[in-house]
């Protein structure tokens, strides 16, 4: 469950970036350091409005993913499926809604079944 967490958190901020990117907006702070998932999330926010509803769940995942990194937590089965959950309806309707995907597009139709979207 830890590496499910880390990946979709990482996941997520990628596709921020992306966001941001494809907005005109430089991902880059300076040559060699990119935006943290906070400065994409001002980013989004103050320059290209974009509305992101599920922030608060993904605040509490990525703090998660701090403690997992950090602190070597251990999220119990219950914990991982909540914010696993939580992320993937996020990814599907942030990739329709601002990237203009379909995440059927790129996982298997059983996968999205068994999640539930």
């Amino acid at each position: 469950m830890k590496f499910a967490l880390l990946h979709v958190d990482q996941s997520i901020e990628l596709l921020l970036k992306e966001r941001v990117r494809s907005s005109g907006n430089s991902i880059y702070k300076n040559p060699k350091e990119t935006i943290s998932v906070w400065g994409a999330y001002d980013i989004l926010a103050d320059k290209v409005k974009c509305s992101i509803p599920e922030k608060p769940d993904l605040e509490l995942l990525h703090e998660e993913r701090n403690s997992i990194q950090h602190k070597y937590a251990n999220p119990s089965a219950e914990d991982a499926a909540f914010h696993i959950d939580r992320a993937m309806k996020f990814i599907k309707r942030f990739l329709k809604d601002e990237l203009t995907l379909d995440l059927a597009d790129f996982i298997p139709s059983e996968f999205l079944d068994k999640l539930g979207l």
